[in-house]
C-alpha cells in the first residue's frame, strides 16, 4: 500500500511537471483578461489540463507498475533512464517560459553552448551510470516533495478565474443605436489599415518582378507620403495611437473590454475612456463604422459604432479559434507539452506553421466579409477596416493567385494579397459608384518587423496613400511625419477643412511635430 502511494504521488507529480508550460500560463493574472478571446472559455482551460495531468499520470503508474512484475535487470535499467530522461521536459519547458530560449535552439544556435552541453552531459551521464540508483531514488524523493504543487496549481488557478475571470458581459459586443438618417453630410471615408506592411518592400526598395497593382494605381491619384512613421512597433500599442491621437509608450489589457494605456506623459488611462476619432465624428454627427482584426474593437468602443465587426488573431494569448473546450484544451495543453521535448518542435514545425496558416486563412476571409460589406454602405461617414494582412503567418501564393499553406511562401505572398484586398474594397466601392466620390487613407499599424537587417537596423516607415473625393492625380509628399496625426486628419476632411491634395500637403506641413516616434527610435 505504501508502495502503491509512492508510485501514485511520484506519477502525478512527474505529469504535472512536465505541463509546466501550461501552468506558467495559467497561473498568470494576464493571462486571465482574455483580451484576445472572442468567448470566454470559463474552466475549459483548468479542467483539460487536469484531465491531461492525470491521464499521463495513469499511463505513467501502469507502466511502472507492470514494470515491476517483470523483474528483469534490463527492464529496470531501461526504466530508471526513461524516468531520469523525462525530467528534461520541465526543465526544457521552465527555460523557454522564463528564458524563451529551448535546450535545442541553445544547442543548435551557440557553438559554445554545444561544447558545454556535451561536457556537462557527459558527466552527468557517467555519474548517473555510476550512482543510478541513488540518483533515480533523489528525483524520486525531489517530485514526492513537489507532489503538492498540483493542488496548490488548481487552487491557484480557479482562484485566479474567479477573481479576475470575466462574466459573459465583459465578452459582449457593443454597438451604438444606428440614427435613421446620418446628420454628417454626404461624406464617404474608407480608412484601410494593413497589418505591419512595409514602406520599403511595398514602394521604395520593391523587388524586381514584384507587382502590387492596386496599390500603384491608388498611389497615381493620392498624396502618396515618402516618410511616414508609426506611433508604435506593434500592433497592441499602434492601434490604439491611432485611434486615440495619443502617443502610447506602454499597453496592458486588463480585461476582455479594456486595454490600459500609458500615455505620452507616463499617465494611465483605460482606452475605452479616451475620447476615439469615432467617437469625436459622432458628436460632429457623422456615422461610423469598423471592421477589423486583433482588437476587440466592438468590446471596447463599440458605442461610438453604428456598424461593428471584429475577429480575433489566433496566437499565444488566444490558441485556438471559435469556443475553447475541454476537447480542444487538452489537445491544446498535450501539445503544448510535446513540444517541450528537445527538437520535438523542429520534427513537426511544418505541421504546427501550417495549421497557423490555415486558422490566419480563417481570420482574413472573415475580416473580408465584414469589410466588403461595410466599406460600400453609403449610410456611413467613416469607416475603418483593419486587415490581418501582410502580417504573417504567411498564407497566400502570389504566383497562382490562390491561398497557400505552403512553407515557401514569404511575406511578399502576403504582400500581394493585402494588394488584391485593396482592389477587392476598391471594385466594392465602383460597384456602387462611390469610388470617386469617397476619401480613401490606406496605411499600416507598424513596418514588417523581421525583414532581414541592414547595418543592424530596419527601415521604420510604413505606406500612406490619400485619395480625396474627385482627384485622379498624384502628389508626393516626402517631408517625415508620424501617421499618430491620422486621426485629426480624417476629423478635419469630415468638417471640410481638407478638400483637395493641395490641402492635405498645407494640412502636413503645419501638423508634422513628429516624425519618428521616441518609442521606436532605437528598436532595430
Amino acid at each position: 500500500m505504501r508502495r502503491t502511494f509512492r508510485d501514485v504521488s511520484t506519477a502525478l507529480s512527474l505529469a504535472n511537471i512536465c505541463f509546466i508550460s501550461a501552468w506558467l500560463v495559467l497561473i498568470n493574472p494576464g493571462h486571465y483578461s482574455y483580451y484576445n478571446w472572442e468567448f470566454d472559455p470559463g474552466f475549459s482551460e483548468l479542467t483539460g489540463l487536469v484531465l491531461d495531468v492525470l491521464l499521463l499520470a495513469g499511463l505513467l503508474w501502469t507502466l511502472v507498475s507492470l514494470a515491476r512484475r517483470i523483474r528483469h535487470g534490463f527492464v529496470r535499467v531501461v526504466i530508471h533512464f526513461a524516468f531520469l530522461a523525462m525530467l528534461v521536459i520541465p526543465i526544457n519547458a521552465a527555460l523557454i517560459g522564463h528564458g524563451n530560449e529551448a535546450v535545442a535552439s541553445m544547442i543548435l544556435g551557440h557553438g559554445w553552448f554545444t561544447i558545454l552541453f556535451l561536457l556537462l552531459g557527459g558527466i552527468g551521464l557517467a555519474l548517473i551510470i555510476r550512482w543510478r540508483d541513488q540518483v533515480v531514488k533523489l528525483a524520486i524523493f525531489v517530485l514526492l516533495v513537489l507532489s503538492p504543487v498540483l493542488l496548490a496549481n488548481v487552487f491557484s488557478t480557479a482562484r485566479l478565474h474567479l477573481k479576475l475571470g470575466p462574466s459573459q458581459e465583459l465578452f459582449s459586443n457593443q454597438t451604438a443605436v444606428r440614427a435613421d438618417k446620418p446628420q454628417g453630410g454626404s461624406h464617404h471615408v474608407v480608412w484601410m489599415i494593413f497589418d505591419e506592411m512595409d514602406q520599403r518592400m511595398t514602394f521604395a526598395e520593391r523587388p524586381s518582378g514584384m507587382e502590387l497593382p492596386e496599390f500603384d494605381r491608388l498611389r497615381q491619384q493620392a498624396v502618396y507620403a515618402e516618410n511616414s512613421y508609426p506611433p508604435a512597433g506593434f500592433t497592441l500599442a499602434s492601434l490604439p495611437a491611432l485611434i486615440s491621437g495619443k502617443l502610447v509608450s506602454n499597453v496592458e489589457p486588463t480585461a476582455p473590454n479594456e486595454l490600459t494605456l500609458t500615455l505620452d506623459d507616463n499617465k494611465r488611462e483605460d482606452w475605452s475612456k479616451i475620447p476615439s476619432v469615432f467617437a469625436e465624428a459622432r458628436g460632429l454627427g457623422f456615422s461610423t463604422a469598423v471592421a477589423g482584426w486583433y482588437h476587440p474593437y466592438c468590446r471596447i468602443f463599440g458605442n461610438d459604432l453604428d456598424k461593428c465587426d471584429w475577429v480575433s488573431a489566433t496566437g499565444q494569448s488566444n490558441p485556438v479559434q471559435g469556443h475553447m473546450t475541454v476537447v480542444k484544451s487538452m489537445r491544446l495543453w498535450a501539445r503544448d507539452a510535446f513540444f517541450t521535448i528537445p527538437f520535438a518542435f523542429r520534427l513537426f514545425q511544418e505541421s504546427y506553421d501550417s495549421g497557423r496558416s490555415e486558422d490566419h486563412i480563417e481570420e482574413y476571409k472573415r475580416v473580408l466579409e465584414s469589410a466588403t460589406k461595410v466599406c460600400a454602405d453609403p449610410e456611413l461617414n467613416l469607416i475603418m477596416l483593419h486587415f490581418p494582412v501582410p502580417h504573417h503567418p504567411w498564407m497566400y501564393d502570389r504566383r497562382s493567385g490562390t491561398f497557400s499553406v505552403k512553407r515557401t511562401a514569404d511575406y511578399l505572398d502576403n504582400l500581394a494579397l493585402a494588394d488584391r484586398t485593396l482592389g477587392e474594397m476598391r471594385r466594392a466601392l465602383e460597384a456602387k459608384g462611390m469610388w470617386d466620390s469617397s476619401t480613401i487613407l490606406v496605411t499600416s499599424d507598424h513596418w514588417w518587423r523581421i525583414a532581414p537587417l541592414r547595418n543592424g537596423r530596419r527601415d521604420h516607415r510604413v505606406p500612406f496613400l490619400f485619395k480625396l473625393p474627385g482627384e485622379n492625380e498624384a502628389l508626393t509628399y516626402e517631408q517625415p511625419f508620424n501617421s499618430v496625426l491620422i486621426h485629426d486628419l480624417l476629423l478635419d476632411v469630415l468638417t471640410n477643412k481638407i478638400t483637395t491634395p493641395n490641402d492635405a500637403s498645407h494640412w502636413l506641413d503645419l501638423h508634422r511635430t513628429l516624425s519618428e516616434s521616441p518609442y521606436t527610435r532605437d528598436l532595430p
